[in-house]
């Protein structure tokens, strides 16, 4: 359960399970740093209060910012399993996924050598594709993603018994599994689909009948940080999907989708909004 509670313009308190964050805007360090001291003082003062004990050596933390320079540099915090670095370009928590996923390799080897290969494909879904998944709408933007795709093709590899250097695209449709890319993919249509609703469009804003006006209308991002985050590309994918989609029930649109992405493995995201003529065949799939 996560509670949002804002205290000022500048100030918001974020409450999920037992977790406590605090959010402090500012146009410059100093006034963040005012903002953060305050802010700590506050927590000290209610958790006082309410006959709690405020640990200072598990309290983190962190100024994000894209400025450069010695007085912006923070370390990364810990959060809820993700490692947040100050230019929230997720290298550090991918970093981190990497070393798991590296010492589930190890493992799938020698699984492979004693169980049989519908077991080791279990295997491959409880350990290696759930650590990947966790969390991949948020990082799954990022340019670091293709360390995690180079360890997904050594997993397939080990799955398909092939050669260390064997091409992974047709070893991913025989044995139906997406890329990180797709599962990136999958996930954030999935989670934009639940809000189309409320989602404004480009015909919202002039009564024309142009090609276009059912697209999401998606918000101008200057920075490319942004136009790689959660709040822009999940709309970006549904508009590169067929308009004929939304009117699909959201288990008929998972079917359809992971279908498509399994017979089209992405090694990137640039392949996926490239992919005319792919998303052709998915338009014309019927009920598959």
């Amino acid at each position: 359960m996560i509670n949002d509670v804002a205290l000022s313009r500048d100030r918001m308190v974020v409450c999920y399970a037992d977790d406590t964050s605090l959010l402090d805007v500012g146009r410059s360090l100093d006034d963040v740093s005012t903002l953060m001291q305050a802010s700590m003082e506050v927590a000290a003062d209610w958790f006082s209060a309410n006959r709690f004990l405020l640990n200072a050596e598990k309290t983190q933390t962190i100024v994000f910012s894209l400025k450069n320079g010695k007085q912006h540099d923070c370390p990364p915090v810990k959060l809820l399993g993700f490692m947040l670095d100050r230019r929230l370009s997720w290298e550090e928590h991918i970093q981190g996924v990497c070393c798991r996923l590296s010492r589930i390799l190890f493992l799938l080897k020698g699984l492979k050598r004693c169980v049989p290969a519908a077991y080791l494909r279990m295997c491959y879904f409880a350990f290696f594709q759930s650590v990947m998944a966790y969390g991949i709408t948020l990082w799954g933007g990022s340019t670091h993603v293709r360390r995690v795709l180079l360890l997904q093709k050594r997993a397939l590899r080990i799955l398909c018994n092939a050669e260390h250097l064997a091409h992974c695209r047709p070893l991913f449709i025989q044995e139906g599994l997406l890329t990180v890319y797709g599962l990136y993919i999958f996930r954030s249509a999935v989670n934009a689909f639940g809000d189309l609703e409320v989602q404004p469009v480009r015909g919202d804003s002039h009564e024309y009948g142009t090609r276009n006006r059912l697209r999401l209308d998606l918000p101008y991002c200057r920075l490319g940080r942004t136009q790689s985050s959660v709040v822009y590309l999940p709309g970006k994918i549904i508009n590169k999907l067929p308009i004929s989609v939304r009117s699909l029930p959201v288990a008929a649109l998972k079917r359809r989708l992971k279908h498509f992405l399994q017979e089209n493995p992405f090694y990137s995201l640039n392949e996926f909004f490239e992919c005319d003529s792919a998303l052709e065949s998915f338009n014309s799939e019927g009920n598959c």
